[in-house]
């Protein structure tokens, strides 16, 4: 069975303080999802409220319980996890499914644009010899400022 996926910082010390305690909250209940050893668990946003290194913590050990055959439906509004992580991804749009498949091919700039109602656009970069979709990212207009 394989994966299916889909900081703010602020100046107040007391949201940052709130911001790494919810965080911390937020992995022990992933944590204790994961060790009740079921077949399948279903995430929402498992990575939501985690800084960039405990988001990638989530996903690759997501990917490695996957890899030893627990299935992983995970809802998310987060593409470049789904584009980096997922097997399988599954794009809904006002409750409907738009598009399902390998993330290659579900993650397309029409897709995207499509699903959030603005320019999307899909970023390559080699990888091993070979170009990869690496991120989603909304078109700017007009350029840098």
């Amino acid at each position: 069975m394989g994966v299916i996926v889909l900081a703010v910082s602020t100046a107040s010390r007391f949201a940052h303080h709130y911001e790494r305690e919810h965080s911390e909250r937020r992995l022990v209940t992933i944590a204790r999802g994961l060790v009740q050893q079921s077949e399948v668990l279903l995430l929402d946003e498992p990575d939501a409220y985690l800084d960039p290194k405990n988001q990638h913590l989530v996903q690759e050990t997501i990917v490695a319980l996957a890899r030893q055959g627990r299935a992983f439906l995970i809802s998310s509004h987060a593409p470049n996890n789904a584009l980096l992580y997922a097997d399988r991804v599954i794009l809904l749009k006002g409750g409907h499914v738009t598009a399902d498949g390998p993330p290659d091919a579900v993650l397309t700039a029409e897709t995207l644009s499509a699903a959030y109602g603005i320019a999307m656009e899909i970023v390559y970069a080699g990888n091993n010899g070979a170009e990869q979709a690496r991120a989603v990212l909304p078109v700017r207009r007009g350029g840098r400022r």
